[in-house]
């Protein structure tokens, strides 16, 4: 057979915003809409929606009922229904987050309310995410507007951020980016991580303010200062290519690890990436394999392709190919076209896997759809196999893609998944 090296692709995202616990879930909500198999089948774009949604909607999702937070809730309940503004902001927190009561996210609404209409700022701040998402309530971007214009008008730096955010996309009133940076400017400057890095993007984008390189460093470096991990990431890159400071390797592989340490997948697989070439650390495959996993955990395109090659090549641990198959199957099932691609080297090879050309083709058939190098390889397979073959191949094709999206269900079913697999991780 004729192998031809799949390009190493990378897809970085950052999440907006949320905490280390949740971003395998939300970067699998990102990888799994850009990556998929293009396909007439939504049910990956509804895995991609779901996951975030998950993330972001859904935080309940992630914690565990304790009894202290139980006895919280009960102290909240009383207070908040004696009119305490804080104690009816704290009950609608619990109910959102589902910390001592289960997640409901319309009552959370109902308190926020009470709470923001006598003015409480943070209270504010989460009506109006509630409306802009809409989580317990009508969607309704003008609303949502209004109450982070409340806030912020009040000195909340959240709801500046926020407020900054409608004016850049147009959540609720004309795009305006010079208002954009004004909002995140206020808030950046009172120490909020969210506003740095947000006033460091419109520097470096050259929204609302000149271009101006040196300076969005300059807020990416406060902010990942106070250890907000995309901030940590982008200084990382802004140091690899000498954007806005001079290029300095080693430099940018401590901000990367700074973020990897904090739990995200993406800096940990760029972790492993530069301990496998040897960039900026010393070269270090076992290493390479250890950030890999941990990038693994959840779900990680890149690390789980590249941990296949590793154990299928025998590079930095014990060659097993059969342990490369279930790499690769796992991000297979989600359209991950390189690992269709390496699954259908392997069934051509028998790598791993009994020899079966008809398999192989399927495989390199669906990575083939907007893949020139698995095209380029099918076209090398087809040489080896009668006309017969081609078609039983083709017949498979359909059959695997039937197979590979209907793993992905339903919404509810995928939500089920997450469930089990996040408790896992609190296990």
């Amino acid at each position: 057979m004729t192998f031809l090296g799949r390009k190493d692709q990378t897809n970085r995202s950052y999440v907006e915003g949320y905490p280390a616990p949740r971003v395998w879930l939300t970067e699998a909500g990102v990888c799994i809409y850009k990556n998929t198999m293009p396909s007439r089948d939504f049910r990956p774009r509804v895995a991609a929606l779901v996951l975030g949604l998950v993330c972001f909607a859904a935080p309940h999702v992630f914690a565990a009922m304790t009894p202290e937070e139980v006895k919280a809730f009960e102290g909240y309940r009383v207070l908040a229904e004696k009119g305490d503004v804080k104690a009816q902001n704290k009950l609608g927190e619990c109910y959102g987050r589902g910390k001592g009561v289960s997640g409901d996210l319309a009552q959370a609404v109902k308190w926020y309310r009470l709470a923001a209409d006598k003015g409480l700022a943070e209270a504010q701040v989460h009506l109006g995410t509630s409306m802009q998402y809409g989580w317990g309530v009508g969607k309704n971007l003008d609303e949502a507007f209004k109450w982070y214009r409340r806030a912020a008008d009040q000195g909340s730096t959240d709801g500046q951020v926020n407020l900054g955010n409608c004016y850049l996309f147009g959540f609720g009133v004309k795009e305006d980016a010079a208002q954009a940076v004004a909002w995140y400017r206020k808030s950046a400057e009172k120490g909020n991580v969210e506003g740095q890095y947000s006033l460091a993007r419109c520097f470096k984008d050259g929204s609302g303010v000149p271009k101006d390189m040196a300076e969005a460093v300059r807020w990416y470096r406060k902010a990942a200062d106070l250890g907000h991990a995309r901030s940590q990431m982008v200084l990382g890159d802004c140091y690899r290519f000498g954007m806005g400071v001079a290029k300095d390797i080693v430099e940018s592989t401590c901000w990367w690890r700074k973020a990897a340490d904090q739990g995200w997948s993406e800096a940990q697989c760029e972790m492993g990436r530069r301990y496998e070439d040897g960039f900026g650390v010393t070269k270090d495959l076992a290493e390479a394999v250890r950030w890999y996993e941990l990038a693994d955990t959840g779900i990680s395109f890149v690390a789980s392709v590249r941990l296949g090659d590793m154990y299928r090549m025998g590079v930095g641990v014990p060659r097993n190919p059969e342990v490369a198959i279930k790499f690769y199957l796992k991000v297979a099932r989600l359209g991950s076209r390189d690992a269709l691609y390496e699954l259908g080297n392997c069934y051509w090879n028998g790598e791993g896997v009994a020899k079966d050309l008809i398999e192989a083709y399927a495989y390199l058939n669906l990575a083939g759809v907007h893949d020139e190098l698995a095209r380029d390889q099918l076209a090398n397979l087809e040489k080896e196999m009668s006309l017969d073959a081609r078609l039983l191949g083709q017949q498979r094709t359909k059959e695997l893609k039937k197979e590979l999206e209907g793993r992905l269900d339903t919404p509810g079913d995928l939500l089920k998944a997450v469930e089990q697999e996040s408790a896992k991780k609190g296990a």
